[in-house]
């Protein structure tokens, strides 16, 4: 039909076209689903590696105030310094420290229960 300059719109109703040449996405439709859902799987990924990545950063930054937060403590208690003492809740403390061994305890397949009694007084000393 190109050869003759006719095109498939003035055709009559119910014409059959033989021999057409097929279009990119008739002839390629497979090839052309299997990258888009590849490209697609590829931007999950990065968006859920970036997503963990933000997430270790954090968990990162909390451990390393956490981690100086112990060492000047300890350095105190060796130290001439006298420490800050305050009321403190102790169930907080227990909280605390299980939420820092709670990998370990992971790993080694470890379970543990707490029951806390949230009646209990405050107890003077240093909160780290």
């Amino acid at each position: 039909m190109q050869r003759w300059g006719v095109s498939a719109s003035s055709l009559p109703p119910g014409s059959e076209i033989r021999f057409r040449d097929p279009t990119v996405w008739e002839q390629y439709k497979a090839q052309i689903l299997a990258i888009t859902a590849a490209i697609l799987g590829q931007a999950l990924l990065i968006a859920w590696l970036l997503h963990e990545r933000q997430y270790r950063r954090r968990a990162e930054m909390v451990a390393g105030h956490q981690a100086s937060d112990i060492v000047t403590n300890v350095r105190g208690l060796f130290g001439k310094d006298t420490q800050e003492k305050t009321p403190t809740d102790i169930n907080k403390l227990i909280r605390t420290v299980l939420a820092l061994v709670y990998i370990d305890l992971r790993k080694h397949s470890i379970e543990s229960q707490v029951n806390l009694s949230e009646q209990l007084p405050p107890i003077i000393g240093n909160e780290v």
